[in-house]
């Protein structure tokens, strides 16, 4: 969605024509902020924060955010901000410590190479590549190598 700022979208959100109520917004976990914007001579898009969504304020209409990642324009490069809220939860739910929250990621990330580098692009290959590690995590690690 177009938007310059959180704010700016959920007003987007909660105006017309989508209407969506205010309680629903807490459905939302995290945002993409991004710009269009130069590096160097060069135009580029770049995710300007990442910003967990971690309240709402029914009374003022406000949010309660976590940055957890900021672009810094001089490097090019992003700096954490803040510890994940939507990571501790899953710890919770899941019963997990630090070392399998640590495991998950790196193999995440090793799905997202893959898929980079064998140009999945095509939303249904993505999807699919997705669901098979949902369901089958081991036989998608093997079969990436």
């Amino acid at each position: 969605m177009h938007a310059g700022s959180l704010q700016e979208a959920i007003n987007r959100l909660e105006g017309e024509p989508i209407n969506l109520p205010h309680s629903m917004l807490i459905s939302l976990d995290m945002a993409c902020i991004q710009i269009l914007t130069y590096v160097g001579k060069e135009r580029v898009r770049r995710n300007e924060a990442i910003i967990e969504i971690v309240g709402l304020d029914s009374a003022s209409g406000g949010t309660t955010i976590n940055r957890l990642f900021e672009w810094d324009p001089a490097s090019d490069s992003f700096r954490k901000t803040g510890e994940s809220h939507v990571l501790m939860e899953i710890m919770s739910e899941r019963g997990w410590g630090g070392d399998e929250v640590s495991r998950e990621m790196e193999n995440r990330e090793k799905i997202l190479r893959y898929m980079v580098e064998n140009n999945i692009t095509s939303p249904k290959d993505v999807a699919t590549l997705i669901n098979m590690y949902y369901y089958n995590p081991d036989k998608v690690l093997k079969m990436i190598g």
